[in-house]
């Protein structure tokens, strides 16, 4: 009954954020309300030491990537 109940208000949260607002306004609102811990879980997720230096080794592998140079067609503007 409780999961119902939560999974019920998390999906009329957005149509009550946004009443009324401008565009993204819904949005800046609820990360607004995330950083402030207002809707945090109640069911805290924490990460495991390893798991978090495994995580952070991939994201930082990611910047030795180069990144691929950008190919225009010119073929594209309807002038040959």
């Amino acid at each position: 009954m409780k999961t119902r109940l939560l999974t019920l208000l998390i999906l009329l949260m957005p149509a009550a954020v946004s009443a009324g607002s401008s565009p993204g306004q819904a949005t800046d609102d609820l990360l607004a309300m995330q950083s402030t811990g207002e809707q945090k879980s109640d069911n805290p997720q924490a990460l495991s030491g390893a798991y978090r230096e495994k995580a952070s080794a991939r994201f930082l592998k990611t910047l030795d990537q180069d990144v691929p140079p950008v190919q225009f067609d010119t073929k594209l503007s309807g002038k040959d």
